[in-house]
């Protein structure tokens, strides 16, 4: 059973919510030797669509929404699809999940995203976060949220059928 959620709007920057995602907390990220950030411990995959590159696709979604103006909605939308606790998730699996809800708000490939999932070890289950830009790099239009909740409800229905 896949369950989807809207996340927090608490990090307001694709780049502050990356680090999140694939480092932790600020309080909590570690470095290596060279200074490097380590990935979280919890990290089991992490992917991106719609960007150059996937080690600056915060950066490039930062730049899109920039496009912004002043009145418009944020531009980020961030989410996110776990399971029941015991359940298997495979990447495979997670992948189908955010692309499926990427395309329950009316996304297509120019919307760019990034997901990472994580196992929580206290909980016994998996989660994809998924950090999403609502502005598209081919129209500059954002995806309409109206119904966002039963968008994602559906989208995760649909899966558990695949």
């Amino acid at each position: 059973m896949l369950m989807a959620k809207k996340g927090g709007q608490s990090r307001r920057s694709f780049v502050d919510l990356e680090r999140y995602l694939l480092h932790g907390k600020d309080s909590e990220i570690k470095r290596d030797a060279a200074g490097e950030m380590i990935y979280r411990p919890d990290l089991v995959a992490h992917w991106s669509r719609g960007v150059a590159n996937d080690e600056t696709a915060g950066l490039e979604m930062e730049a899109v929404a920039g496009r912004s103006k002043a009145n418009e909605a944020n531009p980020l939308l961030h989410f996110v699809i776990s399971t029941r606790k015991g359940e298997v998730f495979s990447e495979e699996q997670a992948r189908v999940a955010v692309d499926a809800a990427m395309r329950s708000f009316g996304a297509d490939r120019s919307h760019a995203y990034k997901a990472a999932t994580h196992f929580d070890v206290d909980d016994g289950r998996f989660h994809t976060h998924v950090m999403a830009n609502r502005r598209s790099t081919r129209t500059g239009k954002l995806l309409d949220m109206h119904n966002d909740f039963f968008k994602l409800a559906r989208a995760a229905e649909w899966c558990e059928r695949e």
